[in-house]
């Protein structure tokens, strides 16, 4: 593709239209990502990590792990369960 600009003017104008469209495309993947978030229950995470539920309580707690509360129950994130999961790995 050869495109031939006569001027700053066009110039600038075809970089803020691919600037646009970068963010554009961005924020597309990331609402596409929030709605296929996967989130496990305190029981799924223990059996992932091996920890007793005191444990995840604990970790929940000092803040080492976020948890998600909908009612009276707890959710954590698959994806920042990666994270956790590193970490422990240190």
């Amino acid at each position: 593709m050869e495109i031939i600009l006569t001027s700053a003017d066009e110039l600038r104008e075809l970089i803020n239209a691919a600037v646009v469209n970068a963010f554009e495309d961005a924020k597309l993947a990331e609402k596409q990502k929030a709605k296929t978030e996967e989130y496990l229950t305190r029981d799924q995470v223990c059996k992932i990590l091996k920890i007793s539920m005191s444990s995840l309580t604990r970790r929940v707690a000092d803040g080492s792990m976020k948890c998600y509360k909908i009612g009276a129950r707890s959710f954590f994130k698959a994806s920042e369960l990666n994270d956790v999961l590193i970490k422990l790995n240190k």
